[in-house]
């Protein structure tokens, strides 16, 4: 679903036709979401690229690739501890060499 409002300023589709301008528009396709990535790890560091595709029917019927999308760049990896080790209880967190309390 896409809505938003159409001015038909440098209409090169000419889409003016279908809609009305200075007008809110909400148009409605079906589609598939598809995409791929690969990354490479130095370390701390890892270099990514993403590809994504919007492959849909337009309102003509025809099925037609709606937009493309590339994504690349850098990402520094932190290193965190996992939930399980915060939250283990004291087993072998703590070094106590203690006997029972006789009273």
């Amino acid at each position: 679903m896409f809505s938003g409002y159409f001015t038909g300023r440098n209409d090169f589709l000419n889409l003016s036709e279908k809609y009305p301008v200075n007008q809110n528009i909400s148009t409605n396709w079906v589609g598939l979401n598809v995409g791929t990535g690969y990354e490479y790890y130095f370390k701390f560091l890892s270099f990514f690229v993403d590809y994504k595709m919007r492959v849909g029917f337009s309102d003509k019927h025809q099925l037609n690739i709606m937009d493309v999308c590339y994504t690349f760049g850098l990402r520094y990896n932190l290193k965190v501890p996992s939930i399980y080790k915060i939250f283990s209880g004291t087993r072998s967190r703590y070094l106590l060499d203690s006997e029972p309390v006789e009273n």
